[in-house]
């Protein structure tokens, strides 16, 4: 799965686990506005946190030997907020998005990269990030096109295809929205 991460002006994917194993650098323009670098920070900051509590969740899961069920606390989706501005909101998908990833890697350590589940991720990954990309880029047509991220699994009983989706379709949609 990939973190968004930036390091001196420049932008890499970060692939976590063995799942898709890249590093792929993109050069931010120098006459990027300010008001966009917040936003991606945002979805950074919100996913690292969601993450890491999920990596936690994960392992906590799989040692006690608990089903896989990322959904156990929630992803953040259940928030009674009222955002001020795109930046919350784009912070709070990149919570959800974190969450799931850090739970899927918390509860499958990379010694079980052969497991189906891990590989029902990875498919579903795949085919969120295009969704997700694809919708960003109709939602930014639109006529006061809102952020408004919805992912929506084709098969919400496979669990880690579903999680593995939702992932996929949030870092997606965020990626294809901040560079429209």
């Amino acid at each position: 799965m990939t973190v968004f991460s930036r390091l001196l002006g420049v932008s890499f994917f970060l692939a976590l686990g063995l799942a898709h194993p890249s590093v792929i650098a993109e050069t931010v323009p120098k006459a990027v506005d300010e008001a966009i670098a917040p936003s991606f920070f945002a979805f950074e900051e919100g996913y690292q946190m969601g993450y890491q509590l999920g990596f936690q969740q994960g392992q906590e899961a799989q040692y006690s030997q608990a089903e896989y069920n990322p959904q156990i606390l929630g992803t953040g989706n259940g928030f009674e907020y009222d955002y001020e501005n795109e930046n919350d909101k784009r912070a709070q998908v990149g919570y959800q998005a974190g969450f799931l990833a850090g739970f899927h890697d918390g509860y499958y350590p990379t010694m079980d990269i052969n497991e189906p589940a891990v590989e029902r991720f990875n498919t579903g990954y795949d085919a969120g990030f295009t969704a997700g990309s694809q919708a960003a880029i109709v939602c930014q047509q639109a006529p006061n096109g809102l952020y408004q991220p919805t992912p929506n699994p084709q098969s919400p009983k496979d669990k880690p295809y579903s999680s593995g989706y939702q992932v996929g379709y949030w870092q997606g949609f965020d990626r294809a929205w901040a560079n429209f």
